[in-house]
């Protein structure tokens, strides 16, 4: 593929990895069956497991006479479940023949289903498109030019990014039209042979997945090579597109002919896509010398995200064992479902070679010729539910409706031991995180035969507190079973290191592991990095910045001018940009006296403003401190703030009162100020007012005694005439006398009232050292 024209601005600004139906954010799956996430095993085997099919299948049936899927319901489709609704995009037939292999019209429209439960489906009228005189029917809309890409004839995938900036584009699409070959603008590569039309790749957004728009002008192989694309996903940096060819498009490595083979192609913003592609799969029969006959892999593979591994079925295609004459050419064609799995999105293996994941059914039953994949894999309750279709290669369209199969949650295979009469034990490549648990999927264990949890370090060694005596044991069964280390009586990993996990099977029973999952509660639940106001039960209006629902955080005050002032400026959050970064430290804010909504239509607004409530006798520190205090006790009795971990910051006037309040509230365990003002006296808002008592009164000097034995921390230029280096360095002097544990940076800044370079690092680190 190319870069496809188009004549608009297409941003994507997405999370790196894939959609949020396929995974848990934060998680990592550990699968038993991937020799990659596990490599090191001893007297262990691998047991892949055979899906169980729906008794009630097909689970979705074609339609009436006149229905757009009279003629076939088949899944080369996709099926997501979004909220509480199954959602269900699948290829539909209204002819009930075919016509050289093909829908004599070439297009079989992309229709939507919706189910409760993934069992019982329904297809809602959807009113977008004229079929057979009338709107009322589920096929969705696709839009675009020339008219023959909107027509869907072959494979569709369908792609949920949620978090795409333009909520128009949240939904894409890749399907397969066959538009005649002067349909495509820049026509077509001269690999292999000219066709009369041309297997495209058509890509389309949508912003409900009802409504589609194509994407530019042209196929997104135009001037490129036909493809048969199957599959849409994004993975790490890219997305990626996968599908089959087939010789004279595909050859084997030493350029001989081969059957059809699972090739893919990439793009970093799914506009521009790449023109090299991937040799990602073949089956091994394929590629042996010499092949194996009749062995193909058909459209590629149905595949399932799950952020750090992708697993997939895909079609084992075996020819007639005599090639049909006068009859339908694919007459005697037999296709069962392996499994695949892949660590980069672009290479696929199979597990155990020629397993059948989910087989073609018995003489008579309606699945019985040939299987065809989806990307239709969803994890609900204690199962895996898996939705495939049936191929009638016999071209007579029998059957080719939609059934579903089960498997244990993530039970796609399990490691046992080999030999009985000893134990057995894995080890799993390194993982990390900032916040990491380790959860189990296992059964046949118990208080007698347990599984043996331990963490290694990256060198083999047993990690101090979670190995040996302190080892986890895992007694209770089940899909996801939390670790939980003895020793430290929490489900926590050490944080930011690289750890292997190895499991020891008991030397009696026939324990199983499934999967291991790694939790990274902090990519799980990760900071909201914008401000959010809020209001405390007595109308205290506050901001918050970097909060992490249902976690107590460590806080830091932040204070400089009004809420939004500072929560939106990096330059006045200071340290605590670096904390919410490494150590998910919450900031909070509230409008200063004479600030925002703290002003007074009678006075002046900022320094001026505290200067005429002085000279009014008003002590506006007091109230201050009152406001903020009912803050922190709001914050404390919501489990939003860590109690023990709470310090005052603020910059200039900020610094000012960040000091005093913890001087007020003792529940600030430290205060840093940054270029602090530290004296009324020196601003030249409050000139003349040297000799007034509440100006004396406000200094910093005067709450040192109230600071004694708790941490201050202030930084200042050495040239800072606006709130002057002097008196800075006089209270910093003050404070110590008085016992207040101070470390006061006096620091070249030619600047002048600015923050010292380097500053805020320093902050941070010294915040870290006191609560490491």
């Amino acid at each position: 593929m190319h870069r496809i024209a188009i004549n608009l601005i297409f941003a994507l600004l997405l999370i790196a990895g894939t959609d949020s139906h396929s995974q848990q954010p934060g998680e990592e799956v550990l699968f038993s069956f991937d020799d990659r996430s596990i490599p090191w095993k001893h007297n262990l085997k691998l047991t892949l497991v055979e899906a169980e099919k729906h008794p009630n299948n097909p689970v979705l049936r074609r339609g009436p006479k006149g229905a757009p899927d009279h003629g076939h319901a088949i899944l080369y489709g996709t099926v997501i479940k979004d909220g509480d609704k199954f959602r269900m995009w699948y290829l539909a037939m209204f002819e009930i023949e075919l016509k050289r292999g093909q829908a004599p019209s070439w297009w079989r429209p992309m229709c939507y289903a919706e189910s409760d439960d993934g069992v019982n489906w329904t297809k809602p009228n959807l009113g977008l498109v004229e079929f057979n005189g009338n709107k009322n029917n589920n096929i969705c809309l696709i839009e675009g030019a020339p008219f023959s890409l909107t027509k869907v004839n072959d494979f569709l995938s369908v792609l949920y990014e949620p978090d795409d900036p333009d909520p128009s584009r949240r939904y894409k699409a890749a399907y397969i039209a066959h538009p005649p070959y002067d349909d495509i603008k820049g026509g077509m590569s001269p690999v292999g042979v000219k066709e009369r039309v041309v297997a495209t790749t058509i890509l389309a957004t949508s912003g409900d997945g009802l409504s589609w728009k194509i994407l530019g002008d042209r196929p997104a192989n135009a001037e490129g090579e036909r493809f048969e694309v199957t599959s849409l996903y994004r993975f790490g940096d890219h997305y990626y597109s996968h599908g089959q060819l087939i010789t004279p498009w595909a050859w084997r490595p030493d350029g001989s002919r081969i059957g059809r083979v699972m090739l893919g192609y990439r793009s970093a913003d799914f506009v521009n896509w790449s023109k090299a592609k991937s040799f990602s799969f073949a089956r091994p029969g394929q590629l042996a010398e010499p092949p194996i006959k009749g062995q193909q892999t058909h459209m590629g593979a149905g595949l399932w995200n799950r952020g750090n591994v992708l697993v997939g079925l895909y079609g084992m295609w075996q020819d007639a064992p005599v090639k049909p004459t006068g009859k339908y050419w694919n007459e005697g064609v037999t296709i069962d479902l392996g499994l695949l799995v892949s660590n980069d999105g672009v290479y696929f293996r199979e597990p155990v070679p020629d397993f059948k994941t989910i087989p073609r059914g018995k003489e008579g039953e309606w699945d019985s010729i040939a299987l065809l994949q989806g990307h239709a894999f969803v994890n609900e309750g204690d199962k895996t539910m898996i939705w495939y279709s049936h191929w009638d290669t016999g071209g007579k369209l029998r059957n080719m409706e939609i059934g579903l199969a089960t498997l244990r949650r993530d039970g796609f295979g399990y490691l046992e031991r080999q030999f009985t009469n000893t134990t057995g034990h894995c080890i799993t490549r390194p993982i990390s995180g900032r916040e990491l648990r380790l959860f189990a999927n296992a059964e046949n264990i118990s208080d007698k035969n347990p599984l043996r949890i331990e963490l290694l370090d990256k060198k083999d060694r047993p990690v101090k507190g979670y190995s040996g005596k302190h080892a986890a044991q895992l007694t209770a069964q089940g899909i996801r079973q939390e670790i939980v280390w003895p020793f430290t009586k929490s489900p926590r990993l050490p944080s930011d290191q690289e750890l292997s996990v190895k499991v020891s099977f008991p030397d009696a029973g026939n324990a199983r592991l499934y999967a291991l999952y790694s939790e990274d509660e902090f990519k799980s639940n990760p900071p909201v990095r914008k401000t959010v106001k809020a209001k405390t039960d007595d109308g205290v209006e506050y901001g918050l910045w970097g909060r992490r629902k249902g976690v107590r955080q460590p806080t830091l005050i932040v204070l400089g001018s009004t809420i939004d002032s500072v929560l939106d400026s990096a330059y006045f959050r200071q340290c605590g940009n670096q904390l919410s970064e490494e150590a998910s430290w919450l900031c909070v804010s509230i409008d200063l006296p004479c600030h925002g909504t703290r002003s007074r239509p009678v006075e002046n607004a900022g320094l001026t403003g505290w200067r005429q409530r002085v000279e009014k006798g008003e002590n506006f520190v007091a109230p201050f401190n009152a406001r903020l205090s009912s803050v922190i006790d709001h914050l404390i009795t919501q489990g939003i703030t860590d109690p023990d971990r709470i310090v005052s910051s603020g910059t200039s006037r900020g610094g000012y009162l960040a000091i005093q309040f913890a001087a007020h509230d003792k529940r600030v365990k430290a205060a840093i100020g940054f270029a602090p003002v530290t004296d009324l006296r020196a601003l030249r808002e409050f000139r003349g007012l040297d000799d007034h008592p509440l100006t004396q009164k406000l200094s910093l000097e005067n709450s040192a005694p109230a600071l004694a034995n708790r941490h201050v921390w202030m930084v200042i230029g050495d040239q800072d005439q606006r709130v002057s280096s002097d008196r800075a360095l006089a209270c910093a002097r003050a404070m110590t006398a008085a016992m207040v544990r101070n470390t006061f940076h006096l620091m070249p800044e030619p600047r002048g009232h600015t923050t010292p370079k380097g500053s805020t690092e320093l902050a941070a680190r010294w915040i870290q050292s006191l609560f490491p």
